[in-house]
């Protein structure tokens, strides 16, 4: 997947050749001076967006390293971007078109899957040259690390499979809160793993192997059927009201079969199709969106109900809200963490930016859940700002289903 890591524009030479050549001029015919190719190239990407904004459109910026062969630097691209001359090590272009932008064409996308280009959209990534500079050379930057952690996530993905093989997982539940009442109205079911010694595969691992599709298709039907299961008998007790999220990766998303499956699971449990919610991260962007967009959609025609996750800590999070069916935003942790903190500064800053992530969401009619909320002072706040449900530590962490069944009763 595509990660955009910000470099610094103004390092973008390598090698510097002699002062004379690195100022290298052309002409502006209109003008009749000399600028240089830097200074010319800023002027450019700074119109171009102007022009956009204006226009209330979004402009792509692409780039690739200069190499030694004479083909055209983005040969291939069909519509053909509209190159910019650049100075130093790289190859700038522009893409205007906003379908093109809306859904990747195939040419486009299989560079970036291969990793031979790097882009960035504007608003989304950047309102200025330097930063959409950064953020579209930045993408290539992490070719590298994303070719790592595709390999971690291959072993993580492994152990995970052992794991399900060998009947060393579990599932365990973290509640779903009403902020004002303390009503526990969900239950995000979140898979637990042990090596063969015992010890637990940690999240970073769970993780990796889940955004890296390492969960296989048995895995998952396991996962739907326990946590459907589990909910059935939790509902004699704690109400036809609770439900159930469970999270799915890109990949498991996108599958032909992925609406069969949750009506066969749910079906056999003996559920209602709204006491499901399934759970998609930002990284659903690109080539797949369409895809996503559809299996979601029939998600949403058996009234099973979607939430995007991790919300904030992707990109092109308005693209996502504005294309894709959900019912739910789930606020990161990373946002709830300075809530009601010592910092005054950090707090305020933090609140209003989660304020904005809960106006936005009551915009578009989504349930609004804030994640990883440890402190008091953290659900002081949230309930100060209108959020309608809560998860995190301070009330319960993840616990089996045993556990759950208690802590329901107790409330």
């Amino acid at each position: 997947m595509l990660q955009l890591v910000g470099t610094s524009f103004q390092n973008e030479v390598v090698n510097p050749p002699p002062i004379v050549s690195r100022i290298a001029t052309v002409t502006d015919p209109s003008a009749r001076v000399q600028l240089p190719v830097r200074l010319l190239f800023h002027d450019r990407l700074a119109a171009a967006i102007v022009g956009a904004a204006k226009a209330e459109r979004r402009l792509a910026l692409l780039c690739r390293p200069r190499g030694a062969d004479s083909e055209p630097a983005f040969h291939g691209l069909d519509p053909r971007p509209e190159e910019l001359e650049a100075p130093g090590a790289w190859h700038f272009a522009l893409m205007h078109d906003e379908g093109a932008l809306a859904q990747l064409p195939p040419s486009y996308a299989a560079e970036l899957e291969r990793g031979g280009l790097g882009l960035a959209v504007y608003p989304d990534h950047g309102r200025d040259p330097d930063s959409l500079c950064d953020a579209a050379r930045g993408a290539l930057d992490g070719i590298a690390a994303a070719a790592r952690d595709a390999d971690w996530a291959t072993d993580a993905g492994q152990a995970l499979s052992d794991a399900f093989l060998e009947q060393r997982c579990e599932l365990h539940y973290q509640p779903q809160v009403e902020a004002a009442s303390g009503r526990v109205v969900g239950l995000e079911a979140l898979i637990r793993a042990y090596g063969p010694g015992g010890a637990p595969l940690t999240l970073e691992a769970l993780n990796l192997a889940s955004d890296g599709g390492g969960g296989t298709g048995r895995l998952i039907d396991w996962i739907l059927e326990q946590a459907l299961i589990d909910l059935a008998k939790l509902r004699r007790s704690a109400g036809p009201g609770l439900r159930v999220a469970v999270n799915l990766s890109l990949a498991e998303v996108v599958a032909s079969d992925l609406p069969a499956r949750l009506e066969r699971h749910r079906t056999a449990a003996g559920l209602p199709a709204d006491c499901l919610e399934v759970e998609v991260t930002e990284q659903i962007y690109g080539p797949s969106l369409s895809h996503a967009a559809a299996r979601l959609q029939a998600l949403r025609g058996q009234q099973v109900r979607t939430a995007l996750d991790d919300f904030g800590t992707g990109f092109s999070t308005l693209t996502l809200l504005n294309r894709l069916p959900f019912d739910t935003l789930k606020i990161d942790r990373v946002f709830v963490a300075p809530l009601g903190g010592p910092s005054s500064g950090e707090a305020d800053e933090a609140a209003a930016l989660v304020a904005a992530m809960i106006a936005l969401g009551q915009a578009k009619g989504l349930r609004v859940i804030a994640e990883g909320v440890e402190r008091a002072e953290q659900l002081a706040v949230l309930r100060q700002l209108g959020c309608e449900l809560y998860q995190g530590n301070y009330f319960s962490p993840p616990v089996t289903h045993g556990d759950v069944e208690s802590l329901l009763k107790a409330a």
